[in-house]
């Protein structure tokens, strides 16, 4: 826990940003959504498109099986549908899955970033 309090109190700038951004980007899509169609979708309705898709596909039937239903699925990676498959065994839904991996990656790719940018400018 110690930890956990320390990072947050060293990348506190870096948090907010992320935050702002993942549920500032989730809200636009969901007023967008709504605006433009009428209609009402969750969000994870609305985050489910285009390689998430594939990404689902894989992680639910294994690779090699998914591929070899369609062979366009060789192009996936097989990293990210491995840990959406780990995750989605303690979550029960994929979807929610790949949204905290990808934010979780986020995250870390943020708080590097601006470790790299300390670097330069401290």
């Amino acid at each position: 826990m110690k930890f956990l309090s320390k990072l947050v109190l060293e990348y506190k700038e870096v948090i907010a940003i992320i935050l702002i951004t993942t549920f500032g980007t989730l809200l636009l899509a969901k007023i967008s959504y709504t605006l433009l169609t009428n209609e009402d979708a969750s969000v994870l309705d609305l985050l489910k498109q285009w390689d998430v898709i594939r990404y689902i596909i894989v992680a639910e039937k294994g690779y090699f099986n998914a591929v070899s239903q369609d062979s366009s699925l060789i192009a996936v990676f097989p990293l990210f549908p491995a840990l959406i498959s780990l995750l989605s065994g303690i979550t029960g839904n994929a979807m929610i899955s790949v949204l905290i991996i990808s934010n979780v990656a986020f995250a870390v790719a943020a708080i590097y970033l601006y470790r790299l940018a300390l670097l330069d400018h401290n």
